[in-house]
């Protein structure tokens, strides 16, 4: 049978001094319009995706509080297993701002097989129970729960040294309605050496109707 299409989760942490802001009406604003594209290597165009983006502020001391972090955005897009090359451009104000290009590759997956999705990481949680509130800016990526909690992913992999790190994956398994077991290790990137042991626990078993078990961990 044919691999399944694979869910893309893509974060970016965009810098809010690279943003245009501009006063309307009374009020500050920003837009930021995204626009992602997946190139195949022979440079067709196997997905793409576009956003627009706005922000409004009632005063200034508002807008400079807002400022003190990135702009977190998440979109979610779906695309066949293959080898890829990601491109998101953000522009504001009529004017290039910014562009991320990474290397994607997307494994098959047959219905049926047990397997592991991609690893995503993150330096925040938040309760499930507060879904809704700011989950992404567009609400088109699909949280990242695990349990009753929420993993905010970030757009980046390197995380300071007294910050909290998480993470999120998913196992698919051929026997949902039994619990899976994960063994969790960070390994010295270029010795192999086990930098970090979690040791091996019990996750799930699925929810009802699924084979999907959804899985986070404190790092």
């Amino acid at each position: 049978s044919a691999p399944n299409v694979a869910r893309v989760h893509v974060v970016l942490e965009i810098p809010t001094d690279a943003l245009k802001i501009e006063k309307q009406g009374g009020k500050l604003q920003t837009q930021v319009n995204v626009l992602g594209i997946a190139s195949a290597p022979d440079q067709s165009i196997s997905a793409r995706f576009s956003d627009v983006v706005k922000r409004e502020f009632e005063n200034q001391q508002e807008l400079d509080q807002w400022k003190q972090t990135p702009l977190h955005y998440e979109k979610e897009f779906k695309i066949v297993p293959g080898q890829y090359r990601l491109s998101v451009v953000f522009t504001s104000g009529g004017t290039s701002s910014g562009k991320a290009e990474a290397p994607l590759a997307v494994d098959p997956y047959f219905r049926g097989e047990f397997a592991i999705s991609g690893i995503a990481l993150g330096s925040q949680i938040r309760p499930a129970a507060n879904l809704g509130l700011e989950v992404s800016l567009t609400g088109e990526a699909a949280p990242l729960i695990a349990g009753d909690r929420q993993i905010v992913p970030a757009g980046s992999n390197s995380f300071a040294k007294p910050e909290s790190a998480y993470c999120y994956f998913e196992v698919y398994s051929t026997r949902p309605a039994e619990p899976a077991s994960v063994h969790p290790r960070i390994l010295d990137r270029t010795t192999g050496a086990v930098k970090w042991d979690g040791g091996s626990a019990k996750v799930g078993p699925a929810a009802d109707g699924s084979a999907v078990i959804p899985v986070g961990l404190s790092l």
